[in-house]
């Protein structure tokens, strides 16, 4: 029988010549196929693809379940920390935070998240340094990957000392944690804090079921913070709150001891 070629040849032996052919151009020109580029320093390459947005399981703006495609993108391995935001604060680019309890700020700890910023200011640091705030499909894609991860790390339940969680001790005012400090949090693609720490702010309005248009004037956050798990105990407030699908929402303006932000990147190079 004639191969689909319609050359006469068996179908593997054409394939054969042909990769054969192929590599013999290769090596005649000197060139060899380039590599994708890696994502920049301090940033994770997050490969695009397709995920289920959502959970019909959790509150009720994580519904409808629905198929979105997000294309390659980089990603800070960290939220912002308190070190890079005073030096663009230094430079006059940014706005200090405002004070209050638990600011990382003015406490002056260089390793932990930036808090008491809002939308403004955080989109602000990230286009300084020519980035950008995540949409929230990038976010939760980042955080639950093409499997649909429950947790940035997968699909067992949060437990005390995994993360940065559980740490409302108003008298001990432990708040934030260093960033990375959690390796058994991160994602699999080595992302840190997606689950506890800081909420995040993105750059997408918020909407109160996914089906209705996004409302710009209401910002939207994503991935819990460093209170959630207190009084509530492990079985019952880190269900619910640190899950990657798990939304907020509140006004742009708003500056909180809970609330930071890290930076994105369209892929270059692959």
């Amino acid at each position: 029988m004639a191969s689909p070629s319609g050359s006469g040849a068996p179908a593997a032996v054409t394939a054969k010549a042909s990769a054969s052919a192929s590599a013999s151009v290769v090596a005649s020109s000197g060139a060899a196929p380039s590599a994708p580029s890696a994502a920049p320093e301090g940033m994770i390459r997050i490969k695009g693809g397709e995920f289920k947005m959502g959970s019909d399981d959790g509150e009720a703006d994580e519904k409808p379940v629905h198929t979105v495609t997000v294309a390659t993108f980089d990603l800070d391995a960290t939220e912002v920390t308190v070190a890079a935001y005073t030096a663009c604060v230094k430079s006059k680019d940014c706005t200090d935070p405002n004070p209050g309890d638990w600011s990382t700020y003015y406490e002056a700890d260089p390793s932990r998240p930036v808090n008491y910023v809002d939308l403004k200011q955080a989109q602000t640091f990230c286009a300084k340094q020519a980035k950008r705030l995540p949409t929230e499909e990038e976010w939760e894609f980042a955080a639950r990957g093409p499997e649909g991860r429950m947790w940035a790390w997968g699909d067992t339940p949060p437990v005390m000392g995994d993360g940065c969680w559980g740490r409302l001790a108003w008298l001990k005012k432990e708040g934030p944690c260093p960033v990375g400090a959690f390796p058994k949090s991160d994602t699999p693609d080595g992302v840190h804090d997606m689950s506890g720490n800081l909420w995040e702010w993105t750059s997408s309005g918020y909407s109160f079921v996914y089906e209705k248009p996004r409302d710009a004037s209401r910002g939207l956050y994503r991935g819990g913070s460093w209170k959630d798990l207190d009084a509530k105990g492990p079985k019952k407030a880190s269900v619910l709150v640190e899950r990657a699908a798990r939304r907020w929402r509140n006004m742009p303006t708003v500056k909180g001891p809970m609330v930071g932000f890290r930076c994105a990147k369209d892929a270059t190079g692959g």
